[in-house]
């Protein structure tokens, strides 16, 4: 019997080399299909970075953290590399949004032992000035996005129930009409230039996509065949995207134009899907996560954990896509095949095609800017 089990581990460890080794081959040998360059967002003595949004300018916001230290955000351009936007009392630092002026929002999570977790938004100029956007009336704040013309749009918090609100870049709060009866049932995600906002609230037991009017009435835009959606992000030309049930219980991305949701393009292997982004141009991105419950799903993460070292920010099974016409596409597939990248997840995309996001570059965790190449996009 124990002899049985030694070749019964050694045969184990040999499909895991075989296997490694097979694939390693064929990513290597594969077409060079390269749509984009590629570059990391990072600083020195850096432990990891995540980029999670871009402007129009090329300008790349995100978090990162050091060695003991929170999450912190960050602000990045080609010429001046990353510029950290601080802490603020110990609080992990979240990047919600950046308009083309290069004023970044976001918020600053706390909590403290099993007390909820508090949210309070921020704005970022890049002259520098970090500015709270909690009201001394309310009790915590959640910023959805900022436009252009510097107005920026979210929720402020009474205890229990929640308020659509706008800030000025001085940091004035104005609070709307609209109030929500309770501050568990909705939640906004990101807002476009025409003055419209995503995001979900309870419909029952569930979470249902909604499209809402800065300060005015709330639609609910409905799911694909399953309980829940949940609306992550909008275009100028009213587009929506994010990710909802399907009738097989499997999280699918979405596309919602024209009062119609539809499921975008997922391998149909039992992977699930999520749609992060979507630019005026119809481009969307986002990442697709692979079934850990097949024979290739366990070998796949093996393969990843043996080459990677420990990352904290994704699972083994996510793959950064891009969305083009309903089209699917793994990022891996678009940028040179010797760049050492492993792209999981896709969190932005500007209207020159520009995307970003959070990859492992030989093995380590990364922000990464990607630009189509000439004539690519």
């Amino acid at each position: 019997m124990r002899e049985w089990r030694t070749n019964r581990n050694f045969l184990i460890a040999g499909i895991l080399v075989l296997f490694s080794v097979g694939t390693t081959l064929l990513y290597c040998l594969r077409p060079d299909k390269s749509r984009y360059d590629i570059m990391p967002i990072e600083n020195i003595g850096i432990r990891w970075s995540h980029a999670t949004a871009i402007n129009e300018r090329g300008w790349v916001a995100g978090t990162f953290a050091a060695k003991g230290t929170p999450r912190t955000p960050f602000f990045w351009t080609p010429d001046l590399g990353m510029k950290s936007l601080g802490t603020h009392q110990g609080g992990s630092g979240w990047i919600r949004d950046m308009n083309d002026q290069g004023h970044v929002v976001g918020h600053f999570s706390f909590q403290q032992g099993k007390e909820p977790t508090e949210y309070h938004g921020f704005l970022w100029t890049e002259e520098g000035n970090l500015t709270h956007l909690t009201p001394s009336t309310s009790t915590e704040s959640n910023v959805a996005g900022i436009k252009n013309d510097g107005s920026i749009a979210g929720l402020i918090f009474h205890g229990t129930r929640s308020q659509f609100a706008e800030w000025d870049l001085d940091g004035s709060c104005y609070p709307l009409e609209e109030e929500i009866h309770s501050a568990s049932e909705f939640f906004i995600h990101a807002i476009n230039e025409l003055g419209y906002g995503v995001g979900n609230y309870e419909r029952g037991n569930q979470q249902v996509a909604v499209l809402w009017e800065v300060g005015g009435v709330v639609q609910d835009i409905g799911t694909l065949d399953g309980d829940y959606s949940h609306a992550l992000d909008l275009n100028d030309e009213m587009q929506v995207v994010g990710f909802g049930e399907s009738a097989s219980h499997t999280q699918i991305a979405f596309l919602w134009e024209d009062d119609r949701m539809v499921a975008l393009e997922t391998p149909a292997n039992g992977s699930s899907s999520r749609a992060h982004s979507i630019n005026n141009k119809g481009q969307v991105v986002g990442c697709v996560y692979h079934p850990t419950d097949t024979v290739w799903g366990v070998l796949e993460m093996a393969y990843r954990k043996a080459r990677n070292k420990e990352h904290t920010l994704y699972n083994d099974n996510e793959h950064a896509v891009l969305w083009e016409e309903g089209k699917l596409h793994y990022l891996n597939d678009l940028i040179p095949r010797d760049s050492g990248w492993e792209l999981l997840s896709a969190e932005d995309i500007n209207d020159s095609g520009q995307i970003v996001g959070g990859g492992l570059i030989h093995g380590v965790e990364r922000g990464f800017l990607m630009t189509p190449l000439d004539g690519a996009n």
